[in-house]
C-alpha cells in the first residue's frame, strides 16, 4: 500500500492509499465483513447510500457498485472511524 496523502476535512482526519493491486468487488466485501464486528452503530453505504442489513452476511450478497463504505465507533480504539473501498476492477 502506498500512502497518497492525508488531508483535514471538517475535524476528521482523512488518508488516501492506493492498493498495490486492483481489488475487486468480492474483496471488498469479504473485508467489509471481517470488520463488521469490531463497531458500534455501525452503517454500511454502497455508492453514498446507506443499506440496511442486520448481518454481516449480508455483506457478501451486496450487488457490485462502485465503492463500500464502514462506518461506525471502533469498538477497538473507541473513536468513530469511516474506510471507504473503491472497486479498482473494470467491468468487460
Amino acid at each position: 500500500m502506498l500512502l497518497l496523502g492525508v488531508r483535514e476535512e471538517n475535524g476528521w482526519l482523512a488518508s488516501t492509499f492506493n492498493l498495490t493491486y486492483p481489488v475487486g468487488w468480492d474483496k471488498i466485501c469479504k473485508a467489509v465483513s471481517m470488520i463488521y464486528g469490531f463497531y458500534d452503530n455501525v452503517e454500511i453505504l454502497v455508492d453514498n447510500r446507506k443499506i440496511d442489513i442486520s448481518s454481516k452476511e449480508e455483506i457478501l450478497k451486496l450487488e457490485e457498485a462502485g465503492n463500500m463504505t464502514i462506518r461506525g465507533i471502533s469498538t477497538i480504539i473507541k473513536v468513530p472511524i469511516m474506510i471507504t473501498f473503491f472497486n479498482q476492477l473494470k467491468k468487460p
